[in-house]
């Protein structure tokens, strides 16, 4: 089967995915269309066929095909019905990729995250994030937010510092060193 417009793509299947719209054949062996498959509709005594495109965002991304041994099986009603188990289905289909999705998603984050955290936590070099605390709009502080371990090595502070601000590891350092915090705040 296929839904290239050729004669493997012209029967129920194919063309209801080229043309993203049902497809109804009521007497298969009368459609010349089913050549290819004259010999397994006659094997198997399909008489007609029903194919719903599944469509998601506008794309088809599958078919729903029925076959049955009755000429001309599928009423009004039964059409209907078949039309919402394949949205449903589209709908099952849509969770189930956005879930893969998230869950790929998040493992590169956790891997990403893994790198970082190495990096960070293997620097021979201090490594400090901060948050610059602003008065009035200038820049009076900062605040830890992350600390390598070479952190406590280069500078010798030992005490948690994470969450404290930097005039409270380091009394009067904000009042000597203005510059600092101008020339951060610009970052």
């Amino acid at each position: 089967v296929s839904w290239l417009d050729h004669d493997l793509g012209q029967g129920p299947s194919g063309t209801a995915i080229r043309l993203a719209r049902p497809t109804v054949v009521r007497n298969l062996l009368d459609d010349p269309r089913i050549g290819p498959w004259r010999s397994i509709i006659e094997k198997y005594a399909i008489r007609s066929a029903l194919a719903l495109p599944l469509i998601a965002d506008g794309t088809t991304i599958g078919v729903l095909s029925i076959y049955s041994s009755e000429f001309d099986a599928f009423s009004e009603t039964e059409f209907e019905l078949l039309e919402e188990i394949s949205s449903d289905l589209v709908y099952g289909i849509t969770i189930l990729r956005l879930r893969e999705e998230h869950a790929r998603s998040e493992r590169a984050l956790h891997k990403s995250e893994d790198t970082y955290r190495s990096l960070f936590d293997n620097m021979f070099n201090s490594v400090v994030h901060c948050r610059i605390i602003f008065e009035d709009e200038r820049p009076v502080d900062y605040e830890f937010l992350a600390v390598n371990p070479a952190f406590a090595t280069v500078t010798g502070i030992t005490q948690p510092v994470v969450g404290r601000r930097i005039s409270e590891i380091v009394p009067g350092y904000c009042q000597d060193n203005p510059e600092s915090l101008d020339v951060f705040s610009q970052v």
